[in-house]
């Protein structure tokens, strides 16, 4: 109890007296820490391949390294409280350093990593063993060969829906020209984890493996042939 209060006066008082910057923690402060935030976001930046082994609570994988982190991040709530960690320090603080400059207001750095995490023996979540419909590898295979268009969409996404009749025309008008591929978020839960899917309806269309476009929201059917054309 006496270290959960400390933890409570630790970051109460840090943020009143250093404002936007960032609040690096031990292991156990940002264990305590998250639980003290209910809108907490847990940032994992390291790989996708590091993510898969193991991560803390219900932390989103986003790649520090990546070619969408500084794309991605722009889309975020920049007024929330992020608490980001890699495997040792250095990514999540050079991360952190982006994020700062874009304008992020409440950020919280594990000290050490997972290192110093499971060095404290604290729980970490493992990814779940009921398989996706479409595997990591699978989807690599999907995107590798030719013009293929991704849409990652659910069912209670009504964007999605009404999007779903143009779709499946397009994908009759453009056989043999563009592979047209629908994946539930729903399904493949570990696989959106793994690609950083934050938000839906999301695009991305591929040439040869390499994306080429990439669009979040309704788009009309002019537009989406404008691209596909392109």
């Amino acid at each position: 109890m006496r270290n959960f209060i400390a933890t409570l006066l630790f970051v109460t008082l840090t943020q009143f007296s250093f404002g936007q910057e960032k609040t690096v923690l031990t292991a156990s402060q940002f264990n305590d820490s998250i639980h003290l935030k209910p809108d907490a976001i847990l940032l994992d930046v390291r790989t996708p391949a590091e993510y898969s082994k193991g991560f803390i609570g219900n932390a989103k994988n986003l790649d520090y390294n990546g070619d969408e982190f500084k794309t991605l991040i722009t889309k975020m709530d920049k007024n929330k409280p992020y608490f980001v960690y890699c495997m040792s320090g250095g990514r999540s603080s050079a991360a952190i350093n982006e994020m700062q400059e874009a304008g992020f207001k409440n950020i919280y750095e594990l000290k050490g990593g997972i290192l110093a995490w499971k060095g404290e023996k604290l729980p970490m979540t493992e990814l779940s063993e009921v398989a996706d419909k479409i595997s990591r590898a699978q989807y690599e295979n999907l995107i590798s060969e030719g013009k293929v268009l991704v849409d990652f969409y659910a069912p209670w996404c009504g964007p999605c829906v009404k999007m779903e009749p143009m779709l499946k025309s397009i994908t009759k008008e453009y056989k043999g020209k563009v592979t047209i591929v629908r994946i539930n978020i729903d399904e493949n839960k570990q696989l959106a984890d793994l690609l950083g899917i934050y938000e839906i309806p999301l695009f991305k269309l591929y040439n040869n493996n390499k994306k080429i476009w990439e669009y979040s929201g309704y788009i009309s059917k002019k537009d989406l042939k404008k691209e596909l054309d392109q």
